[in-house]
Order: C-alpha cells, then sequence, then structure tokens
C-alpha cells in the first residue's frame, strides 16, 4: 500500500488504514477492501481505540445473547410459538443469537489486528454472519406483513395465518436468506500478510466489491424496508380509522393487540435507526471509491456496532412490551401475571394467536 516517495510515516499511517479497514471483514463490517491485503507488513499492536471498540463488541455479544436466549426461552416453554406472531418472533430471536455469535471473532481480529482462527472458521463465520443478517430482516418483514393483515383482514387473512404455514414460511426465509449469502461463503477467506478473515473478490476488485455492497443494500434492507413502511403506514391509518369510529382509543390503546403492534413498530423503528446509518456510510464509500480516513473509519466501526447493536434492541423491545419476564412462571398468580389480560407470548386469542 505505500506510495512512491512516501516517508516511512506515511507509509505507517497507510498501512494502518488499510489493516485496520481489512480487519473489519464480517458481512455487517460493509467495504472489503481486499486483495490490497498481500504484502502488508505487521504494523505494531493495537491502540486503545480498537481495544475499546474489541470491548464494546464483546459486551454487544454478551448482552444480545443474554436477551434472545430469554426470548427463545419464553416462546419455546410458552403456547406463543404455536401462533403466527410467535413463530416469526421467534425466528427472528433465532438469527439475531446467531449473529451475534461473529462479534467475537470480529473483536479478536481488531485486537490481534490477524485472524488467528485458520481458514474454515474464517468462511463459516462469514457465512454464518451474512445468513443470519439477511434472514433477521426477511422475518422482521414477514412479521409486518402479518401484523398488517391481522388487523386490517382479520377474516380474509386467516386460512393464510396458520402457525403451520407460518412455521413453513419461516423456513423458507431461511433458505431464501442462504441465495445472498452464498457469495460469502465461496469469496471469503484469510488473506494478505497478517493474515486477515475477508472477502477476497476476483478482479476487478472495485467492481466485485461495490456490486455486492449494491445488492446486499437493495436485499438486506431497501426492499424489507419499503415493504415493511408500506405495511407499518397502512396498519397505522387502519388504527388510527377504527379508533375514531368506535370512539375507544384509550381501550384501545391497552389492548393486547395494540401492545403487539406497538411492538412491531418500535422492532421496525429500531431497524431503521440502527441499520440506515451503516449502509449509508457504506454507499458513501463506495462512491468515493478510496480507502477511509482514520476519522472515518473510527466511524465506520461505531456504526457497525450501531448495525450488531440492532440484534440486541429486538429482545429486548420484547421484554420490555411483552408485558411477562420471558422464562418466569406463568402459572396462577404468579408475579408477573395480570389477572383478566393475556400477555403478548400467550397463545390465546388477543395475544401472538392474532
Amino acid at each position: 500500500m505505500a506510495h512512491s516517495g512516501a516517508s516511512p510515516s506515511a507509509f505507517r499511517e497507510d498501512a494502518d488504514t488499510a489493516l485496520y479497514w481489512e480487519a473489519s471483514g464480517n458481512l455487517s463490517d460493509g467495504v472489503w477492501l481486499v486483495n490490497g491485503s498481500q504484502g502488508l507488513e505487521d504494523v505494531g499492536q493495537p491502540g486503545a481505540w480498537e481495544l475499546l471498540m474489541a470491548s464494546v463488541y464483546c459486551v454487544l455479544c454478551v448482552l444480545g445473547l443474554a436477551a434472545n436466549s430469554l426470548v427463545i426461552c419464553r416462546l419455546g416453554r410458552a403456547a406463543g410459538a404455536s401462533t403466527v406472531a410467535g413463530v416469526y418472533v421467534l425466528n427472528l430471536a433465532v438469527a439475531d443469537g446467531l449473529f451475534m455469535l461473529g462479534l467475537p471473532f470480529l473483536a479478536a481480529q481488531l485486537a490481534a489486528r490477524r485472524w488467528p482462527f485458520g481458514a474454515a472458521l474464517c468462511r463459516l463465520v462469514m457465512l454464518l454472519d451474512a445468513l443470519n443478517q439477511f434472514a433477521g430482516v426477511f422475518c422482521l418483514t414477514a412479521l409486518s406483513v402479518d401484523r398488517y393483515l391481522a388487523v386490517a383482514r382479520p377474516l380474509g387473512s386467516r386460512r393464510w395465518r396458520s402457525p403451520r404455514l407460518a412455521r413453513g414460511l419461516g423456513a423458507g426465509l431461511w433458505a431464501l436468506a442462504l441465495v445472498p449469502a452464498l457469495p460469502v461463503a465461496l469469496y471469503s477467506g484469510v488473506v494478505g500478510s497478517p493474515g486477515l478473515c475477508v472477502l477476497a473478490w476476483p478482479e476487478p476488485v472495485s467492481a466485485w466489491s461495490a456490486a455486492f455492497i449494491l445488492y446486499s443494500f437493495v436485499l438486506g434492507f431497501l426492499l424489507p424496508f419499503t415493504a415493511i413502511s408500506v405495511c407499518c403506514g397502512l396498519l397505522l391509518l387502519r388504527l388510527r380509522a377504527r379508533a375514531r369510529a368506535r370512539a375507544q382509543a384509550q381501550a384501545a390503546a391497552a389492548s393486547p393487540e395494540s401492545r403487539l403492534t406497538t411492538l412491531v413498530l418500535s422492532m421496525v423503528l429500531a431497524f431503521a435507526l440502527c441499520w440506515l446509518p451503516f449502509y449509508t456510510i457504506n454507499l458513501c464509500l463506495v462512491w468515493l471509491a478510496r480507502p477511509p480516513s482514520p476519522p472515518v473509519l473510527r466511524l465506520f466501526q461505531l456504526l457497525v456496532a450501531l448495525s450488531y447493536s440492532n440484534s440486541c434492541a429486538n429482545p429486548l423491545l420484547y421484554i420490555g412490551l411483552s408485558g411477562r419476564w420471558p422464562c418466569r412462571s406463568t402459572g396462577p398468580g404468579a408475579p408477573g401475571t395480570h389477572t383478566g389480560t393475556e400477555s403478548l407470548a400467550s397463545g390465546s386469542a388477543g395475544g401472538f394467536g392474532e
């Protein structure tokens, strides 16, 4: 990466930028300027910023795994997994939990400035990262569509909204998520002198990298978020019209159906807030077509952490809005239960069953 006539300090700065940039080599870490790392030397020990970000990634991993495990436990033990919305929430929690598993490897590579785990594990981690990223957004899209159908077409959509069909659709969404993740399985590997786990695109590298970022943005954000936004917009219009017609806005706001709708809308908002900045900086870097400066690189790493935090926000929103603590005993008189009111995890009418 050294330029002709550059001073040793200039070489060091350029190599630092390239190395740190390539060290963020998971699918959720954006543009991978690979095939340019051959010949890069080890440029020293990680700085305080790299160690700080590695610690942030580890904290997100622990929080995300714990929160998603609680949701999976709750839906697995209760009847919620046998309802339509419960099936989608369970799939989303599984995808979010598995998505967190890539964070310790990202943190280790960032802190060690190399990939110490071998080529096979590199490919597996990259593939799981990609698969669960797409599966998560596809499940959120399905949950948003289902919520619209449940509210706007409660009778007409009943034959399409059975738990059995939802489980089949959930399996289909995981299979569909594998399609955009296939390039990661084909082109990921450990390359360069430091040994970094990156996507090693064929020539022309810049064209392949840009194409991957663009189609990841379209399939992983633009199309799903467009469908989600349309469903949520129509859903809000329908709820507003229903509240006005019945003049029972306060009662509706406290109903389990309204709480489930609030949960879905909150998840959609969290998805937009966590992923839109990440994709924005990726598209800007594709447009600029040059390695980022150190300040931009630090901003990029913060946005990477923000994108991962979405998988922590989803289960926390569920826990906060479901009305019951996951995995807690829900027998008669148990703490946290509500007499006469079904929780969001309940399989009875008014909970995830609608």
